[in-house]
């Protein structure tokens, strides 16, 4: 039989099959998995095929998933992303961001995690949808914040404030169902270096970034003239604000980077690209907070 006519038999056996013993069995051997002297033991006990299939499948069941075996660069052929050809350093030394000039045409210096496969990171936004959606919700929450504040004066202050803070909370209740609806989920931790010191925080991102231990993508403001009187952004993405668990991964390893006080007020915020795309800053009109997370709460010891 030539080689070519060999199966791998991936498909064959069901995992409900008898054939890697019975539920009982198939944990006792992913126990064993977990134990030091796995080795030892295999080399002096007699096992059947039974046996030998259970450890396969359980080693399978145990193994982390693999990172893609072709790198993928959603910014391959772009002047200001890294490419797969050049290594972290040499992307670095090529576009350091205190020496990359600004422009209109590619304001961001980006890097993506090559461990991602294509399609891992769903491309699916409608933003201009999602756009013309917020505008509606935060005209109507400019109209109602109007009409509770031409109440007859005998309301008081209190009641018409209490009136705006709830139009606000349900405005911020719809623009979260219109993120979700049309898929806006991505979003970012911001970090802003002074100058001096964007080099170096931005390589410790990059390399991060590099060796896949953050989210699917990052970016550095490129350089603009504004010395340190601004910090300059430094976005570090995950491609679901609403996944609470790989917010918190992104961060816990920013800490462990030493790019986030562990300790202390200083904050370090998330914020959607949602409320990005929807206008809401900093001290808005509407009062809504910009930001869905800080560092300071999602590190609080429970």
């Amino acid at each position: 039989m030539s080689s070519d006519e060999y199966v791998d038999g991936e498909g064959w056996l069901s995992d409900e099959s008898e054939f890697y013993g019975n539920s009982r069995q198939q944990s006792q051997w992913e126990s064993r998995l977990r134990q030091p002297d796995l080795d030892e033991y295999l080399s002096e006990t007699h096992l059947n095929l039974n046996h030998l299939a259970a450890i396969n499948l359980a080693k399978k069941a145990a193994a982390p998933p693999s990172p893609s075996k072709e790198p993928y660069n959603p910014f391959e052929g772009q002047r200001t992303g890294r490419q797969l050809s050049e290594t972290v350093p040499e992307f670095l030394s090529r576009l350091p961001p205190s020496k990359t000039r600004q422009s209109d045409a590619e304001p961001w210096i980006w890097i993506s995690n090559p461990y991602l496969p294509r399609g891992a990171v769903p491309d699916s936004a409608d933003v201009p949808a999602f756009t013309a959606a917020a505008e509606t919700i935060l005209n109507e929450l400019d109209a109602a914040a109007r009409d509770a504040a031409e109440q007859p004066l005998r309301a008081g202050k209190a009641a018409v404030d209490a009136a705006v803070a709830k139009f606000r909370v349900e405005a911020e209740r719809k623009l979260l169902a219109a993120a979700k609806k049309y898929e806006v989920k991505s979003g970012k931790w911001m970090l802003f270096p002074i100058r001096r010191d964007v080099d170096r925080i931005w390589g410790t991102v990059a390399e991060a970034m590099g060796r896949g231990q953050l989210g699917h993508v990052a970016k550095v403001a490129a350089e603009c003239d504004q010395g340190d009187r601004v910090g300059r952004p430094v976005c570090v993405y995950t491609h679901d604000f609403g996944n609470r668990e790989d917010v918190k991964r992104v961060l816990l390893k920013l800490v462990e980077l030493d790019l986030v006080p562990k300790r202390g007020e200083v904050r370090m915020v998330y914020k959607t690209d949602a409320w990005t795309h929807a206008g809401i800053k900093m001290n808005n009109a509407w009062g809504i907070k910009a930001s869905t997370y800080s560092s300071v709460d999602l590190l609080k010891k429970k």
